[in-house]
């Protein structure tokens, strides 16, 4: 069964404050705006579900976890060796895997 998870009010708001923390530190420009405002809510949504993000994207959410907790593994993906539980939609763009590590297969 897959479901579908929708940033609410609060991902947004703890999105923004971790944003503006990352941006003082790091220069925010040079990270890339829209590719980190996107992993931000995932991380969000992630730490409020109580669910873990897999990501090939080590830097980035190694950047977001110093600043709010949330629970994330590195993996190289491969189609067939990861099942979808959770889908995460930023603002009608691409749509991004939140998995839990008790089902990866």
């Amino acid at each position: 069964m897959q479901r579908s998870v929708v940033p609410n009010l609060n991902d947004w708001t703890q999105t923004g404050k971790v944003l503006t923390r990352l941006a003082a530190k790091y220069d925010y420009e040079k990270i890339g705006q829209g590719r980190l405002t996107n992993d931000a809510l995932i991380a969000m949504s992630a730490a409020r579900l109580g669910i873990t993000v897999i990501t090939a994207n080590a830097r980035d959410y190694m950047r977001l976890a110093g600043f709010h907790p949330f629970q994330w593994k590195v993996h190289e993906f491969r189609s067939s060796y990861y099942n979808a539980i959770h889908t995460v939609r930023c603002r009608g763009e691409r749509e991004f895997d939140i998995l839990k590590v008790s089902e990866f297969v």
